[in-house]
Order: C-alpha cells, then sequence, then structure tokens
C-alpha cells in the first residue's frame, strides 16, 4: 500500500489495541470500501474504519490459556463499536456493505455478529417500552438504577441459558418484569394484576409457556443468592429490590456478566449504561407531510366563536383528543411472537404426527414418505451440527439441569438437535395434511406421495419458516434448496399449496413467502441452467408446456406490470408513456427473452423506462433509480454488478450501452408492436392496468443457445437517441462513444472490434459494407 493511501486518523482511535497485520488488512478494505461511498466526514470516516478493523480481526487467529486457537483478537466486539457516538444502525450498515467484499467464511460471521446485535437492540426496544407502559412510580434515581439491574438480570439469563432467539428473548424479558412486579408495591405498578397476564397480552405471548420461564428465571434469582452473586435485604427475591442493594447488585451483575462475555459477543450492557456525550442543542427538524384527504372545511375559522381552550381555561376544562381507532403496528419481537405461538399450538396439536401421515396414504407408499423424510433430515442435521443450529439451546438446558437439579428435563440425550426434531414433526404434520385434503378433493393421494419434487419442496417450506422463526441468517435461501435437493421453480409451484395446510399461519409468515416469490420470479428462476430454459425454447418451436410453466409466466408478466405502473406513477408518467413502455417491455420479454439470463427482471424494467422516456421525455437514470430505491428494499451494489458475461459486470448504465440497447433498440423505435409474437403467452394485447398481478404459482430461466446473434456496438443515426453517454456510474468504453456515420470519406484504418464484426458478417452475409470516416470529429 502506498503512501499517499495510508488512514491518517488512527489517533483518534487509540483505543483499538490491534497490530500492524490487522491495520494494513484494515485499510486495504477501509478505501476499497471508500471508493463506494464517496466523501465522508470524520464521524463516518472512523465508523467505517472501526467496522473495517472489525471484520479484519475476524481473520485473524489468537491462543487461548489451554493452547488452542480461536477466532479474532483479545478485543471484545463491542470494543470495535465504541469511542465514535452514533446509532448502532450506522455500524451495522457498514458491516453489512463489507460483506460482499470478504471470504465467504468471513461474512457467515459478520452476518451472525449482526443478526446478534439486531436481536439485542430488538429486546431492549421492547424491554423500554414494556418499561415506559408499566409507568412505575418512585425516586427519578431509583427508578434509573431499578431500569438497569433489571436489564442486567435480563442479559445474564439470557447468557446463561444460551438463548440467541428473539421469542426466546420475549419470554425472558416478561419473565423478568413479573418477578420484578410482584415484588413491588402494587400502587407503584401502572399494570393490573396478575402482571403475567398483561405482559402476555403486550407481547402476544402464550401465558402457559410464560409461566415455565417464570418459574426457571426464579429459579435462577434463587441460585445467584444462594451462591452469594446477588444481595437481598431480606433474604428473599423481593429483597434484591430495595434500594439499600440495589446499587451493589448492579456492580455484581456487571462483573459476572463481563466474566462470561466471550471476544465473539456484544456487550448488550452498553444498551442501557452507556452515558451519551452533551452535544450542541440543535433545533428538531420536522418534515411537513401533506394530507390534504384530512383537512375539512376551512383551516382557521375566523368568523366563528372559538368554544376550544383559551387563556383563561382550567385544566380540567380541557378536554382530550380519543383514543386512536386504529391497531398499533407489530414490532420484530411481537411478530415473532406470534408466529412462535402459531407454531408450538401447531406442534402441540397432533400428539403423533405419524399417525397423521398414515391415515393419509397406503401404508406401502408410507415407509417410502418416511425414508425420504428420514434422508433429508439427515442432510439438514449436518448443516446445522456444522453451523451450531439445535445445539446452544440443549447447552442452556444443561445448565439448568447441573444448577437446579431439574431431573425430569436430562432423558434428553446431550447430542439431540432440538431445532432437527422440531422440523421432523413440523414437515409431517405439514405433509400429512396436505395429503389428507388431497384424499378429500380426489379421493386419492397417491399422485402427490409418490411426486418426489412435491415432497422436497414441501420439506424446503417447512425448513425455510423454521429458519426464519428462529431467525438464522446464516443459512440463506439457496442453501436451502441445495439441502433439500429442491429447485427454485420446484419451490415456486408448491408455495400456495403449504400456505393453505392451515388457515391461521401468521401474516407475517406468509409475507416473508411472498417476499421469496417475488425473489424467484425477478431472478432465482431466470439464471443459466434452471427448468424455464427448457420451457422458453419449447415454446419458441412452438411445443405447447404444461400449464404450470404458463401460470409461472403469467406471473412473471403480472409482477412486471405492477413494478412498471409503481415506477411510471412515482415519475409522473402519462398514460401514453406508460403503455408505451409496457409495450416495449413485452417485447422483451417475448422477442428479446435471452436478456433476462442471470440478470434481475428489474433492471430491464428501468433500462425499458429511460429508452422509452429517452424518446418521449426526460428521465435520467438518476432519478429512476431514486424513485426505485424509494419503492423498494434494494440489494448490495444492484446497480452497481449487472451482469455481462461469466467474468465481467458492469454498472447499469454500462449494461444498458453494451448489452441492451443493442438487443432492443428495433424493440423501441417500433414500439414493441410484433406481427407475430414469439411467445404468445408473454406478449398479450391487454393494457397495463389490465395486467396486474394474479395469484401466485410457479417458476424457471434460459439457456446460452438461445442467445441474439452479434450486434452491432455502434450508434448509428436511426438509434442515437436511445443511448444514456452523458450518465455514467463509471467510464463508458471507448468503442461504445462511437458513431456510424453514412455521410462522410471512408477511413483509413478500422479499428479492431469493427474489423472483427465485419468478419463474421462477411462470412455470413457477404462483401462487408465500407464504413464512412466522420470529419467533423478531430
Amino acid at each position: 500500500m502506498t503512501e499517499n493511501l495510508r488512514f491518517d486518523l488512527w489517533g483518534s482511535l487509540h483505543e483499538l489495541t490491534i497490530d500492524e497485520n490487522i491495520k494494513q488488512q484494515s485499510e486495504e478494505l477501509f478505501f476499497k470500501i471508500k471508493d463506494f461511498e464517496g466523501e465522508l466526514d470524520e464521524q463516518k470516516t472512523l465508523i467505517l474504519m472501526r467496522c473495517c478493523a472489525l471484520v479484519a480481526s475476524q481473520s485473524t487467529t489468537m491462543t487461548t490459556i489451554d493452547g488452542g486457537e480461536i477466532k479474532g483478537n483479545y478485543m471484545n466486539i463491542s470494543s470495535f463499536l465504541k469511542g465514535t457516538p452514533t446509532d448502532l444502525s450506522f455500524y451495522l450498515g457498514y458491516l453489512e456493505k463489507l460483506i460482499l467484499h470478504i471470504p465467504d467464511n468471513i461474512g457467515v460471521i459478520i452476518k451472525e455478529l449482526i443478526r446478534k446485535i439486531e436481536i439485542s437492540t430488538i429486546m431492549h426496544k421492547k424491554f423500554v417500552e414494556i418499561w415506559d407502559k408499566a409507568e412505575l412510580k418512585g425516586n427519578d434515581e431509583f427508578l434509573a438504577s431499578t431500569k438497569q439491574f433489571l436489564w442486567l438480570l435480563v442479559v445474564n439469563a439470557k447468557s446463561a441459558l444460551k438463548i440467541n432467539s428473539i421469542f426466546e428473548s420475549g419470554y425472558l424479558i416478561i419473565a423478568v418484569y413479573n418477578t420484578a412486579f410482584c415484588s413491588f408495591d402494587s400502587h407503584s405498578v401502572g399494570f393490573s394484576q396478575p402482571y403475567i397476564s398483561e405482559l402476555c397480552r403486550i407481547m402476544k405471548a402464550s401465558i402457559e409457556q410464560t409461566k415455565s420461564w417464570d418459574e426457571n428465571i426464579k429459579v435462577l434469582l434463587t441460585d445467584y443468592l444462594q451462591k452469594g452473586q446477588l444481595c437481598s435485604k431480606n433474604g428473599n427475591l423481593s429483597g434484591m429490590f430495595s434500594g439499600s442493594v440495589l446499587n451493589k447488585n448492579i456492580s455484581l451483575l456487571s462483573s459476572m456478566y463481563q466474566s462470561s462475555l466471550n471476544q465473539d459477543e456484544f456487550d448488550e450492557r452498553d444498551l442501557i449504561l452507556i452515558k451519551q456525550k452533551i452535544r450542541t442543542p440543535q433545533k428538531p427538524r420536522c418534515i411537513r407531510v401533506s394530507k390534504p384527504h384530512e383537512i375539512v372545511g376551512k383551516v382557521l375559522k375566523w368568523d366563528e366563536p372559538n368554544n376550544g381552550p383559551s387563556i383563561s381555561s382550567k385544566l380540567n376544562e380541557v378536554s382530550l383528543p380519543p383514543a386512536s381507532p386504529f391497531i398499533p403496528p407489530p414490532t420484530p419481537m411481537t411478530m415473532t411472537m406470534e408466529l412462535n405461538n402459531w407454531f408450538v399450538d401447531l406442534l402441540d396439536s397432533v400428539s403423533s404426527p405419524e399417525i397423521l401421515l398414515k391415515q393419509a396414504v397406503p401404508e406401502y407408499l408410507y415407509e417410502g414418505l418416511i425414508f425420504r423424510r428420514n434422508d433429508m433430515l439427515e442432510a439438514t442435521r449436518k448443516v446445522f451440527d456444522h453451523r451450531n443450529i439445535g445445539t446452544k439451546n440443549s447447552l442452556g438446558m444443561m445448565f439448568i439441569n447441573e444448577n437446579f437439579e431439574m431431573q425430569e428435563i436430562t432423558s434428553k440425550t446431550p447430542d439431540q438437535n432440538t431445532r432437527v426434531e422440531e422440523l421432523k414433526n413440523f414437515f409431517t404434520i405439514v405433509i400429512g395434511r396436505i395429503l389428507l385434503k388431497e384424499l378429500e378433493k380426489s379421493s386419492t393421494s397417491e399422485t402427490l406421495a409418490r411426486n418426489e419434487e412435491f415432497n422436497r419442496g414441501i420439506y424446503a417450506c417447512c425448513l425455510e419458516a423454521l429458519l426464519y422463526l428462529h431467525s438464522v441468517v446464516s443459512i440463506n435461501f439457496e442453501e436451502v434448496l441445495d439441502i433439500c435437493g429442491s429447485n427454485p421453480f420446484e419451490f415456486w409451484k408448491v408455495i400456495n399449496s403449504f400456505l393453505q395446510f392451515d388457515c391461521s399461519i401468521p401474516q407475517s409468515l406468509r409475507r416473508h413467502y411472498r417476499e421469496i416469490e417475488i425473489k424467484i420470479i425477478s431472478s432465482l428462476a431466470w439464471r443459466e441452467g434452471s427448468k424455464i430454459n427448457q420451457a422458453i425454447k419449447s415454446l419458441i418451436i412452438g411445443i405447447q408446456e404444461p400449464n404450470e410453466t404458463s401460470l409461472f409466466l403469467r406471473r412473471v408478466l403480472s409482477h412486471c406490470a405492477n413494478r412498471i405502473l409503481e415506477l411510471s406513477n412515482c415519475l409522473g408518467l402519462t398514460e401514453v408513456v406508460r403503455e408505451e413502455i409496457w409495450s416495449a417491455f413485452k417485447g422483451l420479454l417475448s422477442e428479446k427473452t435471452e436478456l433476462l439470463i442471470n440478470r434481475h427482471v428489474d433492471h430491464m424494467i428501468v433500462c425499458t423506462i429511460y429508452a422509452v422516456c429517452k424518446v418521449n421525455s426526460s428521465v435520467s437514470f438518476k432519478q429512476i433509480i431514486e424513485k426505485y430505491r424509494q419503492l423498494y428494499l434494494e440489494e448490495q451494489n444492484f446497480f452497481k454488478k449487472v451482469y455481462i458475461d461469466e467474468e465481467t459486470s458492469e454498472d447499469i448504465i454500462n449494461f444498458y450501452n453494451l448489452e441492451y440497447i443493442q438487443a432492443m433498440k428495433e424493440v423501441i423505435m417500433q414500439k414493441g408492436m410484433s406481427a407475430r409474437p414469439r411467445i404468445d403467452i408473454l406478449h398479450p394485447a391487454s393494457p397495463l392496468r389490465a395486467s396486474m398481478p394474479i395469484q401466485m404459482i410457479s417458476s424457471g430461466v434460459i439457456s446460452s443457445i438461445m442467445k441474439s446473434p452479434m450486434k452491432s456496438p455502434f450508434r448509428t443515426p436511426r438509434s442515437e437517441i436511445l443511448w444514456a453517454p452523458s450518465e455514467s456510474f463509471s467510464p463508458v468504453p471507448k468503442f461504445v462513444s462511437q458513431k456510424i456515420n453514412f455521410e462522410q470519406g471512408q477511413p483509413n484504418k478500422k479499428p479492431k472490434i469493427i474489423d472483427n464484426i465485419l468478419q463474421v458478417k462477411q462470412e455470413d452475409i457477404g462483401p462487408a459494407p465500407s464504413l464512412k470516416k466522420d470529419n467533423s470529429i478531430n
């Protein structure tokens, strides 16, 4: 690294005791990201470097006291995220961006770290929400200390019981609060008794499950008292909250938490114990939002008597506004608690899932289903054990058994993976109910039971639901398909069947599968080698495809129509321009389907909007991309990395100039009209609004042999208006900016790229056309 690229603010990060090797790796990563971020102020620069140092530290190993080696260095994770005051979201945002520039094994570690921090912040937010709703009465200093003490109880219990999921954290918070409130004077708590019912209502939790958690917390706190790890004024749990021992208990809990904290764990004490630095007061910024539908009549009624409160009104004469009739939006924790309650109730509702499955299929098919299920479970178990999924809860139960003499739980073997057991029962119930419904509908379930692709697809749905419930991010959706031996198209086909097996599936899970469906029809199904390749080729040569392929293509069409309509509305385009965009895009889907291979459908939509607007109105790529980002959740580098070939990716503007406009200029000029569409189902005559989304059902892709012959990369007088010369993420290659001019003399020498193209034309067609020289360009 050259001296002019050295990071010059290490003096402001003096508390980061890292060696020169990590510093050098941090700087290399820092300048790589800074090229994408542009100019940063000093605070953001320090935050980015802290994140780079954290990532670089995870690629090193350190020697433990017993001679072993572990990832990371001697600094705690939180030490990297301290010292530069800001919201944690800034750090998490930079960490997510860094994942794209680091090896996959380090990326998995960082993703897991981000997930843990997000769970901690969600926990803290819900903890504070309940604290505020409780409206505890008392001395301000006492209440502040009590709040700290309760949070330290939560994080110590979370650490001791090895809890790392949102819904388990929710039950833990309820149990701690219930224990505390029962120790307080009832007049000082704003909740009515029994407190556990009120807390469960706020958290949307199951009272039965909460009671078991409440007992475990009381046993844990009693153990702390007996071992002298906490103090009590009267020797009971209620005495721990006495003002005379409260600060001592805070110190004891903080020390206990510090001793159990590993280098790869986030220090959750920082969420409540950190003291904010005093900053210069600033006037709060307020964004005015115009809501004309809420204004009725005159705003200021000077000609009418004022019946409202005046300067002489007494307090009891002022009427308060009525309570809002709207239900508050769900939070991540309440949604997870609701999902967990549904999942637990579902598993409890069937005492023997295998008996349910036997009722749905003949005996000779039952054995085959069980064999296939166990085969997929074994593949899942290997991945779960490797990623430490489903083992931490068993460690927590072992902790309880060893310390609290709860012998009835020791019947579980130490190596049993709890998540795999849940998945086994879950899948058996789901496939059993689906087959029972099929049996009622058509008097036989043999077809579905024999269909291996259907069974693997349902298993993939169950596995994805389980990972979503437990907030597991170390296994992505594509890995789920690999584990199950399924593919995006088969998964898409069974989504409806999965979502219909139980009418009470929570909306949060339904939305999650809706997002997966969009991901499949937008990108995963268009990867080279997928099943849609064969389907598209068959349609081109006139072979009728199965109904499921037609449904999938209609779903793609309706999804694209919805995207075009939403973006057009945001850009303020006229109805005529919208229909031209829609017509051109149908031409792309039908005549230039090969453009979608290994690319995202939304890239094609953005390019089509720009190309049509280039002819009809002035809308820049920047404007379209800004509106896109306002509407949709954009993936990392979504517009900066668009597939060109196996070795090359370009930004969206270079892709437009290099690939898109070469293939689409004739379609754009003809406004998408075609005498006979190549693929009829992708080029309906219906207008844009008549092609809005239909219900989801199936998915697929295209092959390299369908790629169009090479097109000239040069502008012609007819298509020059379609190019985007003035906008660029990065410089456009020189050959793109050259022109063909048919009105000047012939050049002395042809560039190599032109020569190659003309050779192809010479072989296929005949004599190559002569090129005129543009003397106007000197």
